[in-house]
């Protein structure tokens, strides 16, 4: 899918402003301006909805390199959504951002499902199941078999990504271990991460996960990457990413609406596909390690472990 696709489907979202849900001031602002916008200005509108914490810490000149845009055009679409300036537009986001993904109102959409279904349970299943179908629309065999490949090549995987994506980060981590691959995480804060970014070399692999936005973090580990001619792959739910943080590889999935507790099967699910992809490429090889490594734990009387 190219940028402009994404950009489109970002429109598309666009639409749910009438679809009932409860909306944000920012979202009723722009929905009733909506008709009004240009083309570049929808694109500019579908970027700030889709990252409002990324949109309301940078400036307008950052804006519109992601989008692809004349900083002009980020003025006067400022301006056609009815705010005076950047600072206005910073302070809606804000409140935009508070709204949607706090973890209040997250908890109380999924509390309020809970109890008014009956058959929670067979629903809350039949959820993950539909968003796992909708991961195969927007993730190929052969990203994932790419994937493997960069991760068999390497010699070192540099492992990064923050708070929703640390259950995958880690479990990529105990598997890739597990099959005698080296691991770094990249998870200080942003000035220690630099010390082991710096080590970062060509035929090394750096693994991203980030969830909703790209933090800080994350994107000083892919430049630094791309500085080196490093492989980077990415796993998220973002339709959108930015231009500024490109990857060989981009895994994107939805997990659920961004005003309710998300899923973690979708991007489990993602990681341990690329595992098994990895698995098979070791072959007779993949087994000696683990079996190296079962020798290794009777050695010092550890019983052997499963999965």
């Amino acid at each position: 899918m190219t940028k402009s696709d994404h950009f489109q489907a970002d429109l598309e979202e666009l639409d749910l402003v009438d679809s009932g849900q409860e909306r944000t001031k920012l979202e009723e602002q722009i929905a009733r301006r909506l008709h009004s916008f240009t083309p570049i200005q929808k694109r500019l509108a579908a970027y700030i909805l889709r990252y409002p914490n990324d949109a309301a810490f940078v400036s307008g000149g950052e804006i519109s390199r992601e989008v692809g845009v004349s900083e002009a055009a980020v003025s006067r679409f400022i301006r056609a959504a009815g705010f005076r300036n950047m600072n206005e537009l910073r302070n809606s986001l804000t409140h935009h951002i508070h709204k949607k993904t706090g973890m209040t109102s997250r908890m109380d959409n999924l509390l309020s499902t809970l109890q008014k279904e009956q058959r929670f349970f067979y629903e809350f299943i039949a959820g993950e199941i539909e968003y796992l179908h909708k991961a195969t629309e927007t993730i190929s065999t052969d990203d994932i078999e790419r994937s493997a490949e960069l991760l068999h090549q390497s010699q070192m995987i540099y492992l990064t990504g923050m708070r929703a994506s640390l259950p995958i980060r880690e479990m990529l981590d105990y598997r890739l271990s597990r099959l005698g691959f080296r691991t770094v995480h990249l998870t200080d804060s942003e000035r220690y991460i630099l010390d082991k970014a710096q080590l970062i070399r060509k035929e090394d692999v750096v693994v991203g996960i980030t969830f909703q936005r790209i933090p800080k973090d994350v994107r000083i580990v892919f430049d630094q990457a791309a500085r080196q001619g490093t492989p980077t792959i990415l796993i998220t739910d973002m339709a959108l990413v930015p231009k500024s943080l490109q990857a060989d590889v981009i895994l994107s999935a939805t997990r659920g609406p961004q005003n309710v507790a998300n899923t973690f099967t979708v991007p489990m699910a993602i990681a341990s596909a690329i595992i098994w992809s990895l698995a098979s490429k070791l072959g007779h090889e993949g087994h000696l390690r683990i079996e190296e490594l079962a020798s290794l734990r009777q050695r010092y009387g550890y019983e052997p472990t499963r999965g």
